[in-house]
Protein backbone atom coordinates (compact mmCIF):
# COMPACT_ATOMS: atom_id res chain seq x y z
CA UNK A 1 0.00 0.00 0.00
CA UNK A 2 1.49 3.34 -1.02
CA UNK A 3 2.61 5.73 2.19
CA UNK A 4 0.03 8.69 2.64
CA UNK A 5 0.80 11.99 4.42
CA UNK A 6 -2.05 14.46 5.76
CA UNK A 7 -0.98 18.43 4.67
CA UNK A 8 -3.71 20.13 7.40
CA UNK A 9 -4.37 23.84 6.21
CA UNK A 10 -7.51 26.36 6.62
CA UNK A 11 -5.78 30.03 6.36
CA UNK A 12 -4.02 31.96 3.87
CA UNK A 13 -1.16 32.16 5.19
CA UNK A 14 -0.85 28.25 5.09
CA UNK A 15 -1.88 27.52 1.36
CA UNK A 16 1.24 29.95 0.74
CA UNK A 17 3.59 27.31 2.38
CA UNK A 18 1.63 23.96 1.25
CA UNK A 19 2.17 24.90 -2.37
CA UNK A 20 5.97 24.61 -2.62
CA UNK A 21 5.71 22.30 -0.11
CA UNK A 22 3.23 20.03 -1.97
CA UNK A 23 5.18 20.18 -5.24
CA UNK A 24 8.58 19.15 -3.80
CA UNK A 25 7.31 16.10 -2.15
CA UNK A 26 5.47 15.13 -5.40
CA UNK A 27 8.59 15.27 -7.38
CA UNK A 28 10.44 13.58 -4.48
CA UNK A 29 8.36 11.00 -4.05
CA UNK A 30 5.92 10.64 -6.80
CA UNK A 31 4.15 7.41 -5.63
CA UNK A 32 3.45 8.85 -2.10
CA UNK A 33 -0.12 9.87 -1.77
CA UNK A 34 -0.43 13.29 -0.54
CA UNK A 35 -4.22 14.57 1.13
CA UNK A 36 -5.12 18.05 1.77
CA UNK A 37 -7.38 18.39 4.62
CA UNK A 38 -8.62 21.94 4.66
CA UNK A 39 -10.36 22.55 8.25
CA UNK A 40 -12.59 25.32 6.70
CA UNK A 41 -10.82 28.11 8.76
CA UNK A 42 -11.05 30.50 6.23
CA UNK A 43 -13.40 29.25 2.89
CA UNK A 44 -14.03 32.98 1.41
CA UNK A 45 -12.88 32.41 -2.19
CA UNK A 46 -10.91 35.71 -1.58
CA UNK A 47 -9.37 34.09 1.28
CA UNK A 48 -9.49 30.57 -0.20
CA UNK A 49 -10.15 29.24 -3.35
CA UNK A 50 -7.98 31.09 -5.27
CA UNK A 51 -4.70 30.13 -3.81
CA UNK A 52 -5.04 26.50 -4.81
CA UNK A 53 -5.85 27.78 -8.66
CA UNK A 54 -2.66 29.88 -8.67
CA UNK A 55 -0.47 27.56 -6.89
CA UNK A 56 -1.57 24.60 -9.17
CA UNK A 57 -2.51 22.77 -6.29
CA UNK A 58 -5.70 19.97 -6.37
CA UNK A 59 -8.42 20.91 -4.44
CA UNK A 60 -9.02 19.55 -1.00
CA UNK A 61 -9.61 15.99 -0.38
CA UNK A 62 -11.76 17.25 2.64
CA UNK A 63 -12.86 20.86 3.60
CA UNK A 64 -14.20 20.40 6.84
CA UNK A 65 -16.28 22.88 9.31
CA UNK A 66 -14.82 24.99 12.01
CA UNK A 67 -17.14 26.73 13.62
CA UNK A 68 -17.23 30.40 12.73
CA UNK A 69 -18.25 31.88 16.61
CA UNK A 70 -17.04 31.35 19.76
CA UNK A 71 -13.48 31.58 21.45
CA UNK A 72 -10.71 29.84 19.86
CA UNK A 73 -10.83 27.04 22.42
CA UNK A 74 -14.55 26.22 21.42
CA UNK A 75 -13.41 26.47 17.59
CA UNK A 76 -10.80 24.02 18.34
CA UNK A 77 -12.86 21.80 20.61
CA UNK A 78 -15.11 21.66 17.78
CA UNK A 79 -13.06 20.79 14.75
CA UNK A 80 -10.49 18.40 16.59
CA UNK A 81 -13.16 15.91 16.64
CA UNK A 82 -13.56 15.98 12.61
CA UNK A 83 -10.13 15.75 12.63
CA UNK A 84 -9.11 12.59 14.93
CA UNK A 85 -12.19 10.75 13.10
CA UNK A 86 -10.85 11.63 9.49
CA UNK A 87 -6.99 10.36 10.97
CA UNK A 88 -8.36 7.21 12.39
CA UNK A 89 -9.74 6.39 8.93
CA UNK A 90 -7.37 7.11 6.73
CA UNK A 91 -4.13 6.44 8.89
CA UNK A 92 -1.82 8.60 7.36
CA UNK A 93 1.97 7.94 8.32
CA UNK A 94 2.62 11.55 9.00
CA UNK A 95 0.48 14.88 9.64
CA UNK A 96 2.32 18.35 8.48
CA UNK A 97 0.77 21.45 10.13
CA UNK A 98 2.56 25.05 8.90
CA UNK A 99 2.77 28.36 11.22
CA UNK A 100 0.41 29.36 13.51
CA UNK A 101 -3.16 29.14 13.08
CA UNK A 102 -6.36 27.71 15.39
CA UNK A 103 -5.96 24.71 12.63
CA UNK A 104 -2.37 24.14 13.08
CA UNK A 105 -3.45 24.08 16.87
CA UNK A 106 -6.00 21.57 16.15
CA UNK A 107 -4.36 19.42 13.58
CA UNK A 108 -1.98 19.05 16.15
CA UNK A 109 -3.97 17.80 19.08
CA UNK A 110 -5.89 15.76 17.11
CA UNK A 111 -2.60 13.54 15.44
CA UNK A 112 -1.38 13.21 18.99
CA UNK A 113 -4.72 11.73 19.98
CA UNK A 114 -4.84 9.41 16.95
CA UNK A 115 -1.23 8.52 17.31
CA UNK A 116 0.17 9.96 14.18
CA UNK A 117 4.17 11.44 13.93
CA UNK A 118 3.73 15.64 13.57
CA UNK A 119 5.63 17.29 11.58
CA UNK A 120 5.72 21.31 12.10
CA UNK A 121 6.86 23.51 8.79
CA UNK A 122 8.17 27.25 10.60
CA UNK A 123 8.49 25.46 14.05
CA UNK A 124 10.44 27.50 16.33
CA UNK A 125 9.74 30.91 15.90
CA UNK A 126 8.52 33.18 18.63
CA UNK A 127 7.99 37.10 18.98
CA UNK A 128 7.72 36.83 22.99
CA UNK A 129 4.69 38.82 22.95
CA UNK A 130 2.53 36.56 25.12
CA UNK A 131 -0.91 38.31 24.74
CA UNK A 132 -1.34 37.12 20.84
CA UNK A 133 -2.29 33.76 20.56
CA UNK A 134 0.25 32.50 17.64
CA UNK A 135 2.18 33.29 19.86
CA UNK A 136 0.44 30.15 22.27
CA UNK A 137 0.05 27.95 19.45
CA UNK A 138 3.65 27.97 18.43
CA UNK A 139 4.87 26.69 21.57
CA UNK A 140 2.11 24.20 21.72
CA UNK A 141 2.88 22.89 18.56
CA UNK A 142 6.51 22.78 18.87
CA UNK A 143 5.92 20.85 22.09
CA UNK A 144 3.88 17.95 20.50
CA UNK A 145 5.52 17.75 17.25
CA UNK A 146 7.73 14.91 16.65
CA UNK A 147 9.58 16.52 14.10
CA UNK A 148 10.66 20.60 13.61
CA UNK A 149 11.35 22.25 10.20
CA UNK A 150 12.45 26.25 11.18
CA UNK A 151 13.23 28.62 9.00
CA UNK A 152 15.62 30.01 10.54
CA UNK A 153 18.89 29.06 12.90
CA UNK A 154 17.27 31.44 15.64
CA UNK A 155 14.35 29.14 15.48
CA UNK A 156 16.00 26.42 16.09
CA UNK A 157 17.72 27.83 19.11
CA UNK A 158 14.52 28.82 20.54
CA UNK A 159 13.49 25.27 20.54
CA UNK A 160 17.12 24.62 22.15
CA UNK A 161 16.62 26.63 24.90
CA UNK A 162 13.22 25.34 25.80
CA UNK A 163 13.92 22.08 25.89
CA UNK A 164 11.83 20.87 22.78
CA UNK A 165 14.52 20.14 20.37
CA UNK A 166 14.54 16.53 19.41
CA UNK A 167 17.59 16.02 17.93
CA UNK A 168 19.89 16.71 15.55
CA UNK A 169 17.99 14.16 13.05
CA UNK A 170 14.70 15.70 14.13
CA UNK A 171 14.38 19.76 14.47
CA UNK A 172 16.56 21.25 11.11
CA UNK A 173 16.82 24.14 9.81
CA UNK A 174 15.41 24.25 6.15
CA UNK A 175 14.62 28.23 5.84
CA UNK A 176 10.99 29.71 5.00
CA UNK A 177 9.59 27.68 2.57
CA UNK A 178 6.96 30.18 1.67
CA UNK A 179 9.72 32.00 0.14
CA UNK A 180 10.87 29.69 -2.44
CA UNK A 181 8.24 31.02 -5.26
CA UNK A 182 9.87 35.06 -4.71
CA UNK A 183 13.41 33.74 -4.59
CA UNK A 184 13.93 34.50 -8.50
CA UNK A 185 12.05 38.23 -8.48
CA UNK A 186 14.28 40.93 -8.87
CA UNK A 187 13.19 44.80 -7.75
CA UNK A 188 11.16 46.48 -10.41
CA UNK A 189 13.33 48.59 -12.28
CA UNK A 190 11.26 51.14 -13.13
CA UNK A 191 9.81 54.10 -10.22
CA UNK A 192 8.23 52.50 -7.43
CA UNK A 193 5.65 54.05 -5.97
CA UNK A 194 2.59 54.72 -3.19
CA UNK A 195 2.27 52.27 -0.32
CA UNK A 196 0.16 48.94 -0.06
CA UNK A 197 -1.45 48.12 3.79
CA UNK A 198 -2.73 44.92 5.01
CA UNK A 199 -4.05 45.19 8.28
CA UNK A 200 -5.60 41.76 10.13
CA UNK A 201 -4.42 40.49 13.72
CA UNK A 202 -6.84 40.78 16.41
CA UNK A 203 -4.88 42.73 18.34
CA UNK A 204 -4.67 46.01 15.44
CA UNK A 205 -8.44 45.33 14.75
CA UNK A 206 -11.11 44.52 17.37
CA UNK A 207 -10.14 47.68 19.73
CA UNK A 208 -11.48 50.53 18.42
CA UNK A 209 -8.67 52.90 19.67
CA UNK A 210 -5.91 50.41 18.27
CA UNK A 211 -7.99 50.45 15.02
CA UNK A 212 -8.65 53.87 15.01
CA UNK A 213 -4.78 54.64 15.49
CA UNK A 214 -3.97 52.87 12.85
CA UNK A 215 -6.50 54.19 10.37
CA UNK A 216 -5.20 57.63 11.09
CA UNK A 217 -2.08 56.92 10.50
CA UNK A 218 -3.23 55.33 7.21
CA UNK A 219 -4.83 58.42 6.26
CA UNK A 220 -1.62 60.66 7.02
CA UNK A 221 0.57 58.14 5.02
CA UNK A 222 -2.40 59.14 1.74
CA UNK A 223 -1.40 62.99 1.98
CA UNK A 224 1.93 62.03 1.31
CA UNK A 225 1.49 58.90 -1.35
CA UNK A 226 -1.48 57.01 -2.77
CA UNK A 227 -2.27 54.15 -0.67
CA UNK A 228 -3.80 51.03 -1.99
CA UNK A 229 -5.47 48.72 0.86
CA UNK A 230 -6.53 45.43 -0.08
CA UNK A 231 -8.86 45.18 3.10
CA UNK A 232 -9.27 41.76 5.17
CA UNK A 233 -12.65 40.61 5.62
CA UNK A 234 -12.08 40.93 9.70
CA UNK A 235 -11.24 44.85 9.49
CA UNK A 236 -14.16 45.17 6.82
CA UNK A 237 -16.32 43.62 9.82
CA UNK A 238 -15.20 45.84 12.71
CA UNK A 239 -14.99 48.66 10.95
CA UNK A 240 -17.40 51.38 12.28
CA UNK A 241 -19.39 54.48 10.88
CA UNK A 242 -16.34 56.89 12.25
CA UNK A 243 -13.98 54.64 10.82
CA UNK A 244 -15.15 54.93 7.25
CA UNK A 245 -15.98 58.55 7.47
CA UNK A 246 -12.08 59.01 8.23
CA UNK A 247 -11.20 56.52 5.49
CA UNK A 248 -13.55 57.80 2.92
CA UNK A 249 -12.38 61.46 3.29
CA UNK A 250 -9.04 60.70 1.96
CA UNK A 251 -7.28 59.31 -0.83
CA UNK A 252 -7.03 56.12 0.72
CA UNK A 253 -7.87 53.27 -2.31
CA UNK A 254 -10.05 50.64 -0.10
CA UNK A 255 -10.45 47.19 -2.33
CA UNK A 256 -11.14 43.67 -2.14
CA UNK A 257 -8.55 41.14 -1.17
CA UNK A 258 -6.05 40.21 -3.96
CA UNK A 259 -4.78 36.73 -5.00
CA UNK A 260 -1.59 36.10 -3.83
CA UNK A 261 0.04 37.01 -7.15
CA UNK A 262 -1.70 40.26 -7.56
CA UNK A 263 -0.64 41.23 -4.42
CA UNK A 264 3.11 40.87 -5.16
CA UNK A 265 2.72 42.14 -8.28
CA UNK A 266 1.52 45.48 -6.35
CA UNK A 267 4.34 45.08 -3.71
CA UNK A 268 7.19 44.53 -6.06
CA UNK A 269 5.92 48.02 -7.46
CA UNK A 270 5.07 50.27 -4.19
CA UNK A 271 7.59 52.09 -2.41
CA UNK A 272 6.65 51.00 1.01
CA UNK A 273 4.14 48.06 2.66
CA UNK A 274 2.54 48.68 6.51
CA UNK A 275 1.29 45.36 7.35
CA UNK A 276 0.86 43.55 10.63
CA UNK A 277 1.39 39.92 8.86
CA UNK A 278 4.19 38.00 9.17
CA UNK A 279 4.28 36.54 6.13
CA UNK A 280 4.32 39.97 3.96
CA UNK A 281 7.17 41.44 6.01
CA UNK A 282 8.72 38.49 4.88
CA UNK A 283 7.87 38.77 1.28
CA UNK A 284 8.23 42.73 1.06
CA UNK A 285 12.01 42.18 1.86
CA UNK A 286 12.46 38.97 -0.44
CA UNK A 287 11.20 41.51 -3.80
CA UNK A 288 13.20 44.59 -1.90
CA UNK A 289 9.77 47.08 -0.89
CA UNK A 290 10.76 48.36 2.38
CA UNK A 291 8.11 47.30 5.11
CA UNK A 292 7.16 48.64 8.14
CA UNK A 293 5.49 45.97 10.72
CA UNK A 294 2.75 47.92 13.03
CA UNK A 295 2.48 45.60 15.49
CA UNK A 296 4.79 45.60 19.05
CA UNK A 297 7.30 43.21 18.14
CA UNK A 298 8.04 40.37 15.13
CA UNK A 299 9.24 36.37 15.47
CA UNK A 300 11.56 37.37 11.90
CA UNK A 301 13.90 39.52 13.67
CA UNK A 302 16.73 39.23 11.28
CA UNK A 303 14.67 41.55 9.41
CA UNK A 304 15.09 44.34 11.71
CA UNK A 305 18.59 44.13 11.73
CA UNK A 306 18.83 44.65 8.25
CA UNK A 307 17.68 48.58 8.40
CA UNK A 308 14.78 47.69 5.64
CA UNK A 309 12.11 46.69 8.12
CA UNK A 310 10.88 48.87 10.56
CA UNK A 311 8.98 47.84 13.45
CA UNK A 312 6.46 50.79 14.83
CA UNK A 313 3.98 49.77 18.35
CA UNK A 314 0.07 50.70 17.46
CA UNK A 315 -0.46 49.90 20.95
CA UNK A 316 1.72 53.24 21.82
CA UNK A 317 0.93 56.96 21.27
CA UNK A 318 1.55 59.09 18.78
CA UNK A 319 1.68 56.14 16.46
CA UNK A 320 0.93 58.06 13.32
CA UNK A 321 3.97 60.40 14.31
CA UNK A 322 6.46 57.26 14.76
CA UNK A 323 5.15 55.96 11.59
CA UNK A 324 5.92 59.24 9.47
CA UNK A 325 9.92 58.92 11.16
CA UNK A 326 9.62 55.07 10.12
CA UNK A 327 8.91 56.29 6.24
CA UNK A 328 11.61 59.06 6.79
CA UNK A 329 14.23 56.51 7.51
CA UNK A 330 13.04 53.77 5.01
CA UNK A 331 13.09 56.58 2.09
CA UNK A 332 16.85 57.39 2.99
CA UNK A 333 18.50 53.52 2.29
CA UNK A 334 20.64 53.62 -0.79
CA UNK A 335 18.93 52.50 -3.72
CA UNK A 336 21.24 50.25 -4.34
CA UNK A 337 20.86 48.61 -0.94
CA UNK A 338 22.04 45.08 -0.78
CA UNK A 339 18.57 42.37 0.39
CA UNK A 340 20.57 39.70 1.87
CA UNK A 341 18.73 36.36 2.03
CA UNK A 342 18.16 35.38 5.70
CA UNK A 343 15.50 32.83 5.34
CA UNK A 344 16.91 30.00 3.06
CA UNK A 345 17.94 30.55 -1.26
CA UNK A 346 14.91 29.25 -2.52
CA UNK A 347 15.52 25.69 -2.05
CA UNK A 348 13.45 25.26 1.06
CA UNK A 349 10.89 23.08 -0.13
CA UNK A 350 12.98 20.97 -1.19
CA UNK A 351 15.21 20.24 1.51
CA UNK A 352 11.83 19.79 3.73
CA UNK A 353 11.08 17.11 1.23
CA UNK A 354 14.25 15.35 1.54
CA UNK A 355 13.49 15.57 5.27
CA UNK A 356 10.05 14.08 5.38
CA UNK A 357 11.26 11.40 2.48
CA UNK A 358 13.73 10.00 5.53
CA UNK A 359 11.10 9.54 7.96
CA UNK A 360 8.15 8.60 5.91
Amino acid sequence: MRQLIFHMVGARPQFLKLGPVYHAMAAKMPELRQIIVHSGQHTDPDMSDWFFRDLKLPNPSYVLKMPMTGAGESRIAGIQAEMIALMRKETPDLIVVYGDTLTTLASAQAAREAGIRLVHVEAGLRAFQSDIPEESIRRKVDFMSDFHLCPSALALLHLKNEGIYRSDDQSVVVGDVMLDALAALRREESPREGAVITIHRNTSVDSDDIRRRIIEAIVDVSKKMGVCWPMHPRMRKMCNDGDWALIHSSTVVVVTPMSHGDLMAKIRKASLVITDSGGLQKESYTVRTPCIVARPSTEWVELLATGCVALVDPEKENFSERIALAIAELQSLPVDKEYIPLYGDGHSAKLAADFIHQWI
